[in-house]
């Protein structure tokens, strides 16, 4: 079984033989997800953008950014990659320094 799916992902041509619209793959041609409705390039299209634009960011470090976190790097013009990696090790420094105060109490 497939364990890595590689960016960059890319919007399928869509194919009435076997191919629906909004079909996503990966750099290596396989099917990663679908996306419905009638808006369903647009979605996909978006989703594709976020995959790409997070390449070398772990899902752990997105998680524990929140929502936005990633809207906000792309709005300063800034590398997003070294925007969430900051953002994630000032996460990481304040618990660290929580934890130290609460085991000194």
């Amino acid at each position: 079984m497939k364990q890595q799916n590689l960016e960059p992902w890319a919007v399928s041509e869509p194919d009435p033989r076997y191919i629906r619209p909004g079909t996503i793959e990966d750099a290596e041609g396989y099917r990663v997800a679908e996306a419905w409705g009638s808006d369903c390039n647009k979605v996909a299209a978006r989703i594709v953008a976020c995959v790409n634009a997070c390449k070398g960011v772990s899902t752990e470090e997105l998680e524990e950014l929140g929502t936005g976190a990633i809207g906000r790097a792309c709005q300063t013009g800034k590398e997003i990659e070294s925007i969430v990696r900051k953002g994630w090790e000032a996460k990481q420094e304040e618990e660290a320094k929580a934890a130290t105060a609460k085991a000194t109490q």
